[in-house]
């Protein structure tokens, strides 16, 4: 076999159009650079798989098929895909748009906390491009303060939703995945997706979002988790419900706590109906540009159904089994206590396998066939944070209408849900494994 590079420099020429200007990150599984067109002359952030990974089959077709969903959506609040293909080498890549800006998780450690304004609008941005995805039958199943960039504008700062490598196609047969496997990061994982449920929704993605905007508006998770087997147990098995956010900060205005509250119902049927409603009624909290968000979105929306993919591109996204999300960086001392730790919790809940990183890491989990926890119902305690939170590990990476008449104060006071029913770098470069 023809030897393969592992490196890429600056200088080199990437599938005859593209020249690297800077290494933006490298990781365990690839390298993230900046490289211009060479004809357009246009910046651009590619992603390609180390040339070792470049043979499994499994890896390059999560890359593929990132770059497969994310190019069918267009939500601004999505990071652009604009090409794909395979260097000579065999290496596999994708070309994203280039974005200047860090993921709120780098951001969160660096110990810049939004204001609840802030954070309402990043949620309220997210759900832009989650309600378009769920519209095509996706779901993301890794939504994460990671996944989530904050770039730079002419305006306000706006959200990326980033790594769709790990999403659900609706009516696909999981060919990526093993038997009864899950992907996903634990702390931000609702828990039929850790029970491994076929039925998964876009309301998995919203408890997600309730953990992104529980942790922005606390700098705490929501459930007591200070490792995997008490974090599991407590989840999935007791279905303990999360500490009310207005325990660790008394200024919440009234309202946000309840919407938070309900993403992180157990039930999914409890949480709102669609990341619309979600939208909808943050938007009160969410400041003049959340409320025009949403302006946007709903008439988006009216413009008729989001497209269905084409059969022969869902048939596309299930041509070999797969594993979790590649990160950036490794943690090996964290990764074997965990491991260690879920080894446990696989064994009492009856699981066969789940590899694990730590914080903000994504992870695969597979459950027995069969194996599901014991129901409980709701208990009525709540469970208070760890004295010393795991620190999630950092990972570096709107055209405007004329928004809706100011609510009025009773209004902001009580936003809208939806009624309780079933559903019908530091730059991108950070784009980074």
């Amino acid at each position: 076999m023809e030897a393969r590079t592992t490196t890429v420099a600056v200088g080199d020429v990437l599938a005859d159009k593209y020249r690297v200007v800077r290494v933006l990150g490298r990781g365990g599984m690839g390298t993230v650079v900046a490289a211009t067109h060479l004809e357009l002359r246009e910046l651009r952030a590619i992603k390609l798989l180390h040339a070792d990974l470049a043979v499994n089959a499994e890896m390059t077709e999560r890359l593929m098929r990132e770059a497969r969903v994310a190019s069918r959506l267009q939500s601004p609040h999505v990071a652009r895909i604009f090409d794909a293909g395979r260097l000579p080498d065999g290496r596999p890549f994708i070309v994203m748009e280039h974005l200047e800006g860090q993921d709120l998780s780098a951001l969160r450690k660096l110990g810049r906390r939004p204001s609840i304004e802030e954070a309402a609008l990043h949620v309220v941005q997210a759900c832009d491009a989650l309600a378009e995805a769920h519209g095509m039958g996706l779901v993301h199943r890794d939504i994460k303060l990671a996944n989530l960039m904050l770039v730079p504008g002419p305006g306000t700062p706006s959200i990326k939703v980033l790594d769709f490598g790990v999403a659900k196609i609706a009516g696909e047969t999981e060919a990526l995945t093993q038997n009864g496997q899950i992907l996903g990061t634990p702390r931000y994982m609702a828990p039929e997706q850790m029970r491994g449920a076929h039925g998964v929704d876009g309301r998995a993605d919203l408890w997600s979002l309730g953990v992104v905007l529980y942790v922005l508006l606390t700098d705490a998770y929501p459930h007591d988790a200070s490792d995997a087997l008490t974090f599991l147990t407590r989840v999935v098995v007791l279905g303990e419900p999360p500490r009310p956010p207005s325990d660790h900060r008394s200024d919440l205005p009234e309202g946000l706590e309840a919407i938070v509250l309900r993403c992180l119902e157990r039930q999914p049927e409890r949480r709102p109906a669609s990341a619309l409603d979600l939208a909808q009624a943050l938007a009160p909290f969410a400041g003049v540009e959340g409320r025009r968000a949403v302006a946007r979105l709903e008439a988006r929306l009216r413009g008729g159904p989001a497209p269905s993919l084409p059969s022969s591109i869902s048939a596309a996204f299930s041509t070999s089994p797969g594993r979790a999300t590649a990160v950036t960086g490794s943690a090996p001392r964290d990764r074997r206590r965990w491991s260690a730790a879920i080894a446990l919790a696989a064994a009492a809940l009856g699981v066969s396998a789940f590899l694990v990183g730590r914080g903000d890491r994504a992870v695969t989990v597979s459950a027995a066939a069969g194996a599901r926890p014991a129901a409980s119902p709701d208990p009525p305690a709540a469970t208070s944070p760890p004295a010393a939170p795991v620190e999630p590990q950092p990972e570096t990476s709107a055209s405007s209408s004329t928004p809706p008449a100011e609510p009025s104060p009773s209004s902001a006071a009580k936003p809208r849900l939806a009624p309780r029913r079933a559903p019908p770098s530091v730059a991108a470069n950070r784009h980074s494994f």
